[in-house]
């Protein structure tokens, strides 16, 4: 396991790979999951949706993210801001989501 932000080279052409860690809730990623390459158009803009003004609108982000599993990882940084929502439901579906994200990177 890494820490937040370190950058690995793993494996042949030396992919490079970021890993994520969302401290609050000890929740840690393989590098295997995350390739800072690439992100999934859906999901970077489910990312923009959990800084929306309207806390349905991050709710239902962070429910669709939940849904899309090991393509989201990308999102647990976002989704950890998200814990210290003023909305409890936003924060419950947040905590949700980084649940399921934890399951899948396992």
């Amino acid at each position: 396991m890494y820490q937040l932000g370190e950058v690995a080279a793993v494996g042949p052409g030396a992919w490079r790979l970021l890993v994520i860690l969302a401290p609050r809730r000890g929740v840690r990623f393989p590098a295997r999951h995350v390739m800072t390459q690439k992100i999934d158009p859906l999901i970077a803009r489910l990312i923009e949706r959990l800084s929306d003004p309207d806390a349905s609108v991050r709710r239902n982000a962070a429910g669709a993210l939940r849904l899309h599993g090991a393509r989201a990882v990308a999102a647990a940084r976002a989704l950890q801001r998200l814990l210290d929502d003023q909305d409890p439901i936003v924060r419950r579906e947040a905590a949700r989501a980084l649940d399921q994200l934890r399951r899948v990177a396992a």
